[in-house]
C-alpha cells in the first residue's frame, strides 16, 4: 500500500485492508516523501503486527512499489492505494480465485466512487469475468483493470521487471506483462471500493499525457494488435468500452474500433 493520498482516507483504507487481511497475512505500507501526518497515522495501527512501514526517500512511486515487492515475504502480493476501501472478503476470495485459475495476474471489478464534497455517487463495473484473451485484447486501447484489486504471483511482478518510473505504471506494466505472454483473469465479484477525486495523481494532466503520449505503450499495444489480429469484439469486452451505459461512451467504442482498422491498415500496408 503507497501512502501517497490524502491523509484523511489513510486511516480508513489501512483499517478495511488489516480487516481483510488473513491472519498470517502482512500488510506493507510504504511512505514516500510525506510531509503530512501520514507517518503518525499508519504507526497508530502499528498493534497489529502483520503491518510494517516502509518509509522510501527519493524517485517516483515505482520505486515506493518495488521497495515493497522486494520486502514481501510472500509468493501473492495485492496492489492497494491509500484512498481506497477493502470489502471484508478481498484476499480470502482472491486467494482462492487464484489458486482455480492458476494466472499470473488476478484482478477483481470494484465499485467505483466518485465524490466532490457535497454528492457522492458509488457505481459497480460490469459484475463479468474476463479472460486473458479478453483482457489483452481490451489492452490494445483502453483498460478493464482497476489496479488496487491486484493480486499477482511475486514471481510474475519481479519476471516482468516490476513497475518503471514512467506515467501510468501500472498500465505500463500490464502491456509488457501481456506481450510477454503473462497470464490474466478478472473476475466479477467486486473486492474494493475505488474512490475517484479530482486532486488524485491519475487525474493530472501531465499524468495523463506522459502515459498517452508513452511510445513504450503505444508499442505493446500495436504487439498486442498485431497478435489479435481481428477488430472483432465480444459483448464483454463491448460493455467495458461503453460502461457505465451513457451515451457519450458509444463514441469510445466507435473510436477503440476506429484505431484497430488504422492498425490492420498500416499492417497490411507494411
Amino acid at each position: 500500500m503507497p501512502a501517497y493520498n490524502s491523509e484523511k482516507t489513510l486511516s480508513r483504507a489501512i483499517s478495511s485492508t488489516l480487516k481483510a487481511l488473513r491472519p498470517d497475512d502482512e500488510l506493507l505500507v510504504g511512505l514516500h516523501n510525506c510531509t503530512d501526518d501520514s507517518a503518525r497515522i499508519a504507526a497508530s495501527f502499528s498493534p497489529d503486527k502483520r503491518l510494517s512501514i516502509h518509509e522510501v526517500a527519493g524517485g517516483g512511486v515505482a520505486r515506493v512499489l518495488n521497495k515493497l515487492i522486494e520486502h514481501s515475504r510472500h509468493d501473492l502480493i495485492a496492489r492497494v492505494d491509500s484512498d481506497d476501501i477493502c470489502l471484508p472478503w478481498k484476499f480470502r476470495v482472491q486467494v482462492k480465485q487464484m489458486a482455480k485459475h492458476d494466472v499470473d495476474f488476478l484482478f477483481s471489478t470494484a465499485i467505483v466512487g466518485w465524490n466532490n464534497g457535497t454528492f457522492a455517487l458509488w457505481v459497480p463495473q460490469h459484475l463479468t469475468s474476463l479472460t486473458t484473451s479478453q483482457v489483452t485484447s481490451l489492452l490494445r486501447g483502453m483498460t478493464p483493470l482497476v489496479q488496487p484489486t491486484m493480486l499477482a504471483k511475486k514471481s510474475a511482478l519481479e519476471s516482468n521487471g516490476g513497475y518503471l518510473d514512467v506515467p501510468g505504471e501500472d498500465l505500463d506494466l500490464w502491456l509488457r506483462a501481456a506481450v510477454a505472454g503473462s497470464t490474466f483473469f478478472r473476475a466479477a465479484l467486486p473486492t474494493l471500493v475505488y474512490n475517484l477525486s479530482p486532486n488524485q495523481l491519475s487525474k493530472q494532466d501531465w499524468y495523463l499525457n506522459g502515459w498517452k503520449n508513452s511510445e513504450s505503450v503505444a508499442a505493446n499495444r500495436t504487439i498486442l494488435a498485431k497478435r489479435h489480429r481481428s477488430r472483432l469484439l465480444g459483448w464483454k469486452e463491448k460493455l467495458e468500452i461503453i460502461g457505465p451505459l451513457l451515451p457519450q461512451n458509444f463514441r469510445r467504442l466507435r473510436d477503440f474500433e476506429s484505431e484497430l482498422q488504422k492498425l490492420d491498415q498500416r499492417e497490411s500496408e507494411s
